[in-house]
């Protein structure tokens, strides 16, 4: 069946009303030619007369018999379809999209024309979740087998509803795996859908899903694995990720050590983030050190890298194994030897990967603008995001033009990005986490000098900067400096880092005058809790504790439930990211051996904002107790801005002297402890001494008149001067 010649000259002309007269004309010539009916219909479609379509089309059903009826339907069926395939392929898709709609209403049960409309609906954008229910594809497909779908259409259907990440698109994704043949190509079309989500859209709850759908059908896939435990993660499901390691676990003897290692670390990591300080968990960290020795020391091992299957996997995360140490030791010398090892071994690795870049050459004078580049992926409503935007406010754009380089796409941002930086950056990049692009576009803005704001708390900005993209590149903020071979400085203070420290840092230190970080405050909402409302009493004292789960430790939670024994009326509350419950275990446990009653601790929920968490922390304590070895460093910033003593206990490495350095840079002594023992006597007495506290808070508002800490835009010129004695220096080297 076909349009005739006539009609069909017409139809291509688009010449809708002369093929409806047409049509017209042959049926009151010969009404009993059933075809001609379904013709005309069209033809009122496209007219725009749907009511007339649909009566035409079912005219002639009522004279049928029921044989008729059903190759009537049929006939009718294949010409709707085939137009819309037509008016598709002309890109006349609205068109298409509603010869399938009126399609669906005279053949629901067509599954293959419910997916076409679906896809065409997805990209007219006319998809809505409720449709895979309405059209009912939930009932369809479970009861179709394999045979019957086109398996490649369906999941590529599936693949356009899930740019609408919700439960419905899910459920239809799972619905979809039985009827995938072969059922790797569920995993083809499914798995980079779930890892793009997860990477650079930012639905990894939809991902989580989906990876564990690729995982029915390869349950062996180690990268599948390793995606959903980093996705667990993501998700402070740390009980979820510790059971992937033991699925991980089973393939160590299959693989050489570098799979052990990392198998490994990532027990650890997730034992650490899980609040579990178990005798397990120490019997793994110490193996954990023993491998990663064992391979970091082997030069031979090194080479053979890259021959490993499972090497490509991993490779990147020899960035992020060793920062596992910052929260379990005080060592620095130990620990920059991890981190200065495992940054090498990756570097080395890389190098048959590396790209190869364009020529560096810069206009080599020495008083001119500098093009100052500032990478990072957390600029936004996160700790980096909130200290940084001063420098970029305050910078001389003049003579030190900003240039961003923001990752994760689009969905990484923020009212803070939009305000603090897209505004006040002479470039903004909003770029995915692609590394090729990310380094040509700085190789082609020819930056000067390129600042690091992630270090070890971002691989993919460690991989960035591993190929040197500028030709003076500088480490400030992040975890601590990352210790690439390629990173020239690590910003500091008299402070943070010891006069020691340059024996074991691989980037040369370079000290600020002052303080190595700087801001002009914090905004504050107002609050919405009372102690009333946390059932403590008002004139009792309150300690209180924000910070990570992975922050902590036994041995300083003890320390803080014996100051909490000594003081009597006094409450411990305590917030932070991490397993709430094993967390809040674990300080019962430890309460109970102490002799500190339960009742006395008070655990908060995560706050909507960070104003609110400031002000509520403003309203509810009068002691902030510091973690260690690993301090606060925006925590303790906010804490000394609202004017709240606060107790730290200063150790060697920099993660645990950030607190001891934002205090003595706002002239507070009092509550900095050099010992465990001067930490609780120091958080006895000021919970004793109303006076103290008094003088300490009142000596801290005064601060922010006179102190470097709170003066961003005299730190953001002695940022400048820094850079410019940088430049400096390797104009000289040239």
């Amino acid at each position: 069946m076909n349009w005739y010649p006539e009609a069909e000259e017409l139809l291509l002309q688009s010449n809708y009303p002369q093929l409806t007269a047409f049509y017209e004309n042959l049926i009151e010539n010969d009404p009993d030619n059933i075809d001609n009916y379904w013709y005309l219909g069209l033809a009122y479609l496209f007219l725009g007369k749907e009511e007339e379509a649909q009566t035409t089309w079912f005219f002639p059903m009522g004279f049928g018999s029921e044989e008729n009826l059903e190759i009537w339907t049929e006939n009718l069926v294949n010409i709707l379809d085939r137009e819309a395939i037509r008016q598709e392929k002309i890109s006349n898709n609205n068109l298409s999209w509603l010869i399938r709609c009126h399609l669906r209403e005279i053949s629901p049960q067509n599954f293959s024309n419910l997916l076409k409309l679906i896809k065409l609906e997805c990209e007219l954008d006319y998809f809505k979740r409720e449709h895979l229910e309405d059209y009912g594809i939930f009932a369809i497909l479970p009861e179709l087998s394999p045979e019957q779908i086109n398996s490649q259409e369906l999941l590529e259907t599936v693949v356009k509803t899930l740019t609408l990440p919700c439960e419905e698109t899910i459920r239809f994704a799972e619905l979809s795996l039985p009827k995938s043949n072969p059922p790797e190509q569920f995993v083809e079309y499914i798995a980079p859908i779930s890892h793009d989500f997860w990477c650079n859209q930012r639905y990894i709850y939809s991902a989580i899903e989906l990876t564990k759908l690729c995982l029915k059908v390869q349950p062996t896939n180690l990268l599948l694995l390793n995606n959903l435990y980093w996705q667990y993660n993501d998700t402070f499901n740390f009980k979820s990720g510790l059971e992937i390691t033991n699925t991980l676990e089973k393939y160590t003897n299959n693989y050489s050590i570098y799979w052990k290692v990392y198998v490994t670390y990532l027990q650890v990591l997730g034992s650490l983030k899980n609040s579990d300080r178990s005798d397990y968990f120490q019997e793994n960290f110490k193996q954990f050190k023993t491998l990663l020795q064992e391979l970091l020391s082997n030069d031979l091992t090194w080479k053979k890298a890259n021959q490993t299957p499972v090497f490509s996997l991993i490779q990147r995360y020899f960035i992020s194994m060793p920062t596992v140490f910052l929260y379990l030791q005080d060592n620095p010398k130990e620990t920059r030897y991890f981190i200065n090892k495992c940054l090498h071994f990756y570097e080395k690795t890389l190098i048959k990967n590396r790209v190869k870049l364009p020529d560096l050459t810069r206009d080599l004078t020495l008083d001119r603008p500098l093009k100052i580049g500032y990478l990072s992926n957390s600029l936004r409503r996160h700790s980096v995001g909130w200290l940084a935007r001063w420098l970029i406010n305050y910078h001389n754009q003049e003579q030190y033009p900003v240039y961003i380089y923001h990752l994760h796409g689009e969905n990484n941002e923020d009212d803070l990005t939009n305000f603090w930086y897209k505004n006040k950056a002479q470039s903004f990049y909003q770029l995915s986490s692609d590394i090729k692009p990310v380094v040509e576009q700085i190789e082609a803005d020819k930056i000067d000098i390129l600042i690091d704001l992630e270090s070890l708390t971002s691989t993919i900005i460690c991989e960035i900067l591993a190929y040197k993209p500028a030709p003076i590149q500088v480490s400030w903020m992040g975890y601590d400096a990352s210790g690439l071979s390629t990173m020239d400085y690590f910003l500091a203070d008299d402070y943070v880092l010891p006069e020691n420290a340059q024996e074991y840092y691989q980037e040369k230190i370079w000290r600020l005058p002052q303080t190595y970080l700087a801001v002009d405050g914090f905004e504050v909402f107002a609050p919405t809790l009372k102690r009333k409302d946390l059932d403590i009493p008002e004139d009792s004292l309150v300690y209180f504790s924000s910070q990570n789960g992975w922050k902590r430790n036994p041995h300083n939670i003890s320390l803080q439930l014996e100051i909490l024994k000594s003081v009597p009326h006094s409450y411990l509350l305590l917030k932070g990211l991490g397993d709430q419950d094993n967390m809040k275990q674990l300080f019962y446990d430890l309460a109970s051996e102490i002799g500190v009653e339960k009742e006395r601790l008070r655990f908060l929920p995560e706050f909507s904002c960070e104003e609110i968490y400031r002000a509520n922390l403003q309203q509810l304590a009068d002691i902030v107790l510091d973690t260690y070895p690993y301090s606060g460093a925006t925590t303790t910033l906010e804490t000394l801005w609202l004017g709240i003593p606060l107790v730290t206990r200063v150790g060697e490495q920099w993660a645990a002297r950030n607190s001891y350095a934002f205090m003595m840079n706002a002239g507070i002594t009092e509550g900095i402890a050099w010992s465990d023992q001067e930490y609780i006597d120091w958080g006895i007495r000021l919970g004793q001494d109303e006076d103290l506290r008094a003088k300490v808070s009142w000596k801290l508002h005064k601060s922010r008149q006179t102190s470097p800490l709170w003066n961003a835009k005299q730190f953001t010129k002695e940022m400048e001067n820094a850079y410019r004695q940088m430049w400096e220096i390797y104009l000289k080297s040239k």
